[in-house]
């Protein structure tokens, strides 16, 4: 939840009244926090844990978990099987206490730190208990059918509705719903409250998401620790989760230095090309095509040396870094074929940058020579047409953080444009007016409304996979990357993130696939690329001629292209 805009509550889903921090609540908070315990035996601290790592892991009480919930001193577990809900020590798993469900089917558990919450979804009721004698003073009706996932904020119940994908606010005195908002994905099992962010535990997708509830958005995503994700919990510093399948309670790591994730490694062999056919009637006295140079980044890393054919005339640098390779020809008559050639073997990951916005830092904290770069104008931007001085004010509003900040415009950019290829690169401010517009139109209307703001934003263009990995390119993808005080470079895809769902939004904030070779980093105008990325090609004639320029990428999985090993190899 944004700025001001944050309701009052308190960690776990407990409310200020009522809530008490024992000395032996809080002693427990501080062995978890630095014990780095895994099955109840220490493991030292060799290492910090990325986001989404297990750094402790006991048993569940009952063989089915379907709830869970955190007292301020212990985490409670509700058992489908048994009809029970047991109080347990996090850090050994011992059962504290154990209590009958006042129904069957128990499919969530809150407290609001006097009483608990259960949701049945057999008697399709939400019941409220004393957890010091298990009586039950409130039953209330459950607006759902398919209720799975509870949490108290502070205020109100949060319940999710797996048959509708929504998550509801409740008023926890009559069950009204208040509002309510989709989840992320199609099999919401868990909800935690941590006082500003909702937590969600999916089972389709075996992931966590982080929710910002104001709007809904999912601001990060964690593979879950297991299979069945069902019951969540937060502690006041950490998440729980409980799998319904492995019977285990773990406590998942959700802070961390180490910004970007990295999984789902492919290996690549790709190679794009420049074709340029002369189709007369005059000659080309000359033609220069240039080639982006692909290199390492956090998404990307280049196996062996970029291979050539033919070799370039020479390799140039632009103003914003690019390496490109150039190739010359001369005197090309009609029907004659010039097309160079880059080769690359690269082992590509799916990349998720895990932030914090409570620890970006400021605009004024970003590097002088990355402003001085990267909040430039450009031909394709406009940053002072008044309509992106407008569309800036109105997607920003009186947001500081710049975390919040690209969030906002991401989602403006996001909901304002409908995919189209209108057959041009056109300008920001004619896009967003449109309302239509290519991936790089999406690209340009998301640089420009950042740097209107004092975001430096460039954009990434590249070859992509769509389906099977051995694949070929003619239509390729261009995207941006923000800058952002404490983390650096973040990809940000309003294009991709123009989905339905909060979880498919998400994934084009924040998040690089498996399926893109980067080629080009660019700010704006190139000296050899102009505003194109992967290539470009320029020629000179005289007199009247017709020249067709196509570029493909082609891909494999990089053992179908290796060569076979002689009899003589080790």
């Amino acid at each position: 939840m944004q700025g001001s805009s944050v309701r009052s509550g308190t960690a776990g889903g407990l409310g200020r009244t009522g809530m008490r921090w024992t000395t032996a609540s809080l002693v427990v908070l501080a062995t978890l926090a630095v014990s780095g315990i895994v099955h109840g035996k220490p493991t030292g601290r060799a290492k910090t844990p990325g986001p989404g790592e297990v750094t402790v892991d006991v048993a569940s009480p009952g063989c089915c978990p379907t709830g869970m919930a955190w007292d301020g001193k212990a985490l409670w577990v509700a058992d489908r099987k048994v009809n029970r809900v047991f109080q347990v020590d996090p850090l050994t798993g011992t059962v504290l206490k154990e209590l009958p469900t006042p129904g069957t089917q128990p499919a969530g558990i809150a407290t609001d730190g006097t009483h608990l919450w259960i949701a049945d979804s057999d008697r399709d009721a939400l019941f409220r208990m004393d957890p010091g004698t298990g009586i039950v003073d409130r039953a209330l009706r459950l607006p759902v059918k398919a209720p799975r996932g509870m949490v108290h904020d502070g205020r109100n119940l949060l319940l999710g509705d797996a048959r509708e994908d929504r998550v509801l606010v409740l008023d926890p005195d009559d069950g009204t719903v208040i509002r309510s908002f989709p989840t992320p994905g199609g099999s919401i099992t868990g909800l935690a409250w941590d006082g500003r962010f909702l937590w969600a535990a999916d089972r389709g997708l075996d992931e966590i998401h982080r929710i910002d509830p104001e709007h809904g958005e999912v601001t990060g995503i964690l593979k879950s620790p297991g299979p069945h994700p069902y019951g969540l919990a937060w502690d006041g510093r950490t998440l729980w989760c409980a799998d319904y399948q492995t019977r285990r309670i773990q406590r998942v790591h959700v802070a961390s230095g180490r910004h970007a994730q990295r999984s789902h490694e492919k290996a690549l062999h790709i190679e794009y090309s420049m074709s340029v056919q002369v189709q007369g009637p005059d000659p080309l006295l000359s033609t220069d095509v240039h080639l982006a140079i692909p290199k390492d980044r956090p998404n990307q890393k280049i196996q062996g040396p970029v291979r050539f054919d033919p070799q370039p005339d020479e390799i140039l640098t632009d103003r914003w870094g690019q390496q490109v390779a150039r190739f010359r020809r001369e005197n090309l008559v009609p029907g004659a074929r010039f097309e160079p050639r880059i080769k690359v073997d690269a082992i590509l990951s799916r990349t998720r940058y895990w932030i914090n916005p409570d620890e970006v830092g400021r605009l004024d904290d970003i590097p002088r020579e990355i402003r001085e770069k990267y909040l430039v104008d450009g031909r394709k931007y406009l940053l002072f047409d008044p309509f992106i001085r407008q569309a800036a004010r109105e997607a920003v509003g009186d947001e500081k953080n710049p975390y919040w900040m690209a969030r906002r415009i991401y989602r403006y950019v996001s909901e304002r444009l409908d995919y189209r290829l209108e057959g041009g690169w056109d300008t920001a401010p004619m896009v967003l007016r449109r309302g239509t517009g290519s991936c790089s139109e999406y690209a340009f209307a998301f640089i420009a409304l950042c740097r209107a703001v004092g975001i430096p934003a460039r954009y990434l263009g590249g070859i992509v996979t769509r389906g099977d990995d051995a694949f070929v390119d003619n239509v390729f993808h261009r995207w941006a990357e923000f800058w952002l005080p404490g983390y650096g470079w973040i990809p940000a895809d309003p294009d991709r993130g123009d989905r339905d769902n909060p979880r498919g939004q998400a994934l084009g904030f924040g998040h690089q696939d498996n399926t893109l070779l980067v080629t080009t980093e660019g700010g704006g105008e190139s000296e050899h690329l102009d505003w194109k990325y992967n290539g470009n090609v320029r020629w000179r004639f005289r007199g009247h001629t017709e020249v067709r320029v196509e570029q493909l990428g082609e891909l494999s999985p990089l053992e179908a292209v290796r060569e076979p090993a002689g009899e003589d190899a080790p």
